[in-house]
């Protein structure tokens, strides 16, 4: 049946894109409040909760991309709007907008009313992934402090503790650690890795393959201290930075060597003779540059410095270098290899090498 418009009237079936965009247009308009929101969109969709617009979104992705906690409420409870519904374009649910658009508070709320955090968009990233990646980085000299977990604890991610779905201290660290202020956390899949302002380096979790560095693979409930033997002067060596993934960890030291330690089935430890696993920290060959940061993925592994840029693993594309053949052993880049970038600087510095070189044979064949 139409109506005297000629518009076909809206039912519980309704599926008109037209009706999304006039609902998430009203939804950005700061001038409305939630309350009056709520009538117009009953008003307006019989299926207002999960009508989606021309962009793929529903107008809980967007009242959550708003930050509207009154709307979001009365979408999941009284509308019985789906909190894991993904937008078309990024497959974001509301949880992963509200971490993108750094609306905390309905990121809580949406946690509360049961949202899934283990949801993946497109690039396969989970909502605590997004907040890792897109989160501002903390002035580390400053920046330290107690240490505060929260989630299910599955993997022992949170040490004892159990599952939490708000903020809360780390006694058992503080009491075993007293004074150790916590500078870095590091968090993956199956460990965590604290380093401390004192250059101490602590990791719980699951051990298996040695990813916790603690000289075994058994799991570890409360975090434990991970010891760098001392090098050859007899120093006690610290540690400054971390970086994890999956199966391995990596370490920036005050010695200058990176240390690595897990599985190595994708050669992303950088030691040689590559090892199946590495149970301990153990260092890797120094690199000719200086290095300031760390980075550890499932695939391979990142070190950078204020001239150059090295990476190892498997050579699948990530790495910056050409491909060095198709058998098993040419799959792998075994230890840091620098990433040749053709930058500004690079060109300026090659330009004046062959100015300088051409000027100089010049010279040299007038004479």
């Amino acid at each position: 049946m139409s109506n005297p418009s000629g518009e076909q009237e809206c039912t519980n079936q309704c599926r008109s894109s037209q009706h999304g965009d006039i609902i998430t247009a009203a939804i950005t308009k700061r001038g409305v409040s939630d309350s009056d929101l709520c009538s117009f969109l009953a008003h307006t969709c019989c299926r207002c909760e999960s009508v989606v617009d021309s962009d793929g979104r529903t107008p809980l992705h967007v009242a959550t991309s708003c930050g509207r906690l009154g709307l979001v409420r009365w979408l999941a409870k009284c509308r019985h709007a789906d909190i894991n519904s993904k937008d078309t374009e990024s497959g974001y649910t509301p949880l992963h907008r509200s971490i993108f658009y750094g609306k905390i508070n309905l990121t809580v709320e949406l946690m509360k009313l049961g949202a899934s955090i283990t949801d993946l968009d497109n690039d396969s990233l989970t909502m605590l992934e997004h907040a890792m990646k897109d989160g501002l980085k903390p002035d580390r000299s400053v920046m330290v402090g107690e240490l505060y977990c929260w989630g299910s604890n599955t993997n022992n991610l949170l040490g004892p503790q159990q599952a939490r779905y708000t903020p809360e201290m780390l006694d058992i660290f503080h009491k075993e650690y007293a004074g150790e202020q916590v500078q870095q956390i590091c968090v993956d899949q199956f460990h965590t890795v604290i380093i401390t302002a004192s250059g101490k380096a602590f990791s719980c979790g699951h051990g298996q393959g040695g990813r916790l560095g603690l000289g075994d693979e058994k799991s570890a409930v409360i975090p434990h201290n991970i010891v760098f033997h001392s090098n050859q002067k007899g120093e006690t060596i610290s540690c400054t930075q971390a970086a994890i993934s999956r199966d391995h960890s990596i370490f920036l030291c005050s010695d200058g060597n990176i240390y690595t330690c897990g599985l190595n089935s994708y050669k992303v430890l950088g030691q040689l003779p590559p090892p199946e696993r590495c149970l301990v920290p153990k260092p890797i060959k120094k690199v000719s540059k200086e290095v300031a940061g760390v980075c550890a993925g499932p695939y391979h592994s990142v070190i950078w410095g204020p001239e150059a840029l090295y990476t190892w693993g498997l050579n699948a594309g990530q790495l910056g270098h050409k491909e060095s053949g198709k058998g098993k052993d040419q799959q792998f880049i075994l230890t840091p290899k620098v990433v040749n970038i053709v930058g500004e600087y690079t060109l300026r510095k090659a330009m004046f090498t062959y100015y300088t070189n051409t000027y100089a044979e010049k010279l040299h064949q007038s004479n």
